[in-house]
């Protein structure tokens, strides 16, 4: 994360990083709409989703922000949590992701 605002102060990522902020705005307003909707067997799955689209969008909105360390570190841990849930809900569901968020 440190070096992903340092990128963002410098000019060099600003561009990509608010590209990935609008595309997680986007995917989490879609995403709350279809969590409503979920059938009960995929409920938890639609849940952890959205919460994952918004983990990105507030990290991300951290690093445009040039927040402190410590706040960019608790966005960032609070995207992997919300990964590593989305993937344990997928797994629940016997779905295997093509890539494993939580190891990027």
């Amino acid at each position: 994360m440190k070096e992903e605002t340092s990128a963002v102060k410098a000019g060099d990522a600003r561009a990509e990083t608010e590209n990935v902020q609008l595309v997680a705005q986007v995917s989490h307003e879609r995403l709350t709409k279809l969590a409503q909707r979920a059938p009960a067997d995929t409920q938890d799955f639609a849940d952890a989703a959205e919460t994952w689209a918004k983990a990105v969008l507030t990290s991300r909105s951290a690093v445009l922000a040039g927040t402190d360390e410590a706040t960019g570190a608790a966005a960032m841990l609070n995207l992997r949590l919300a990964a590593k849930e989305m993937d344990a809900e997928a797994s629940r569901l016997h779905v295997t992701p093509w890539r494993r968020l939580d190891q990027y």
